[in-house]
């Protein structure tokens, strides 16, 4: 049997999921009445951003002799992952506002609510759909019991279906919520790097902007990347583990915001002075 509390914990990652966008949108459109045209171009910049590298990782890297240098060197592999999706996310977000929101460029916060798209797609196609087969999976075996589940498919298959249902029935509960943590600090992230490179792509000469967006983004995918290996290498408690990734991450997204601040208001104080 899968614990309900597992059970419990996969609605709530779920719930968070939905929580999270739509949540920001609410909050966004009624302080600073907000259209919705940043959100949904931020969340189809992010659905191409993120299906490129996959699409030229399956490809042109699998096989490959690049392939065989990425899983012999881990620090190589975070580097190089880093560098592809910083260019792809951040670069997309520069494209998209500069072509596709130019009749946004009236109001900063636009910026928030592209972050919040970009963002808050991300975590709701993670949290929703990634936990979607874990809770049918476990509502069957709670309904059905394992062995019945495993008598349905065929016969050379049915030592790794068992496997996999025991992992379920075995994993930690608390371990379902590490997804919702993980995914508040991701949108924290998105949303502050929108307001750097929204400052790229709104204001002249200000290109600088989209490269501090990029290495930030970099340096956050690759660090955490490194983070999460030597703990994993070096700590045999798995919570433990978690807890110093977790608050790793959140520390860069606190550095990210950071950033995000100082650079909004400097552009604010500079548009006061052109006034």
């Amino acid at each position: 049997m899968v614990p309900v509390s597992s059970i419990a914990f996969m609605i709530f990652s779920m719930f968070v999921g939905v929580l999270l966008p739509v949540g920001t949108i609410i909050y966004l459109k009624r302080k600073y009445d907000l259209g919705l045209k940043p959100f949904f171009i931020g969340c189809m910049i992010i659905m191409v951003a993120s299906t490129v590298p996959s699409l030229l990782n399956a490809y042109f890297i699998n096989g490959s002799p690049l392939s065989t240098l990425l899983d012999k060197y881990a620090v190589f592999n975070a580097l190089f992952y880093g560098i592809t999706i910083a260019i792809f996310e951040e670069g997309g977000k520069f494209l998209a506002m500069r072509f596709m929101l130019a009749d946004k460029y009236d109001d900063d916060h636009n910026a928030l609510m592209y972050g919040a798209g970009h963002g808050g797609f991300e975590a709701f196609w993670v949290l929703v759909f990634g936990n979607i087969p874990y809770l049918t999976a476990a509502l069957r075996i709670n309904s059905e019991g394992i062995d019945s589940l495993v008598s349905l498919v065929n016969e050379a298959s049915r030592d790794e279906v068992r496997e996999g249902f025991n992992m379920l029935v075995e994993t930690p509960s608390y371990t379902f919520l590490y997804g919702p943590l993980e995914k508040i600090a991701m949108v924290a992230m998105h949303i502050a790097l929108s307001v750097i490179v929204w400052y790229a792509a709104t204001r002249a000469k200000k290109l600088k902007y989209l490269w501090i967006a990029m290495f930030l983004h970099l340096f956050s995918s690759a660090s955490v990347d490194l983070v999460n290996k030597w703990a994993e290498t070096t700590i045999s408690n798995g919570v433990l583990q978690t807890i110093i990734v977790e608050i790793y991450m959140y520390g860069i997204t606190a550095l990210c915001v950071y950033m995000a601040v100082r650079v909004w208001r400097q552009n604010v104080a500079e548009k006061v002075l052109e006034d």
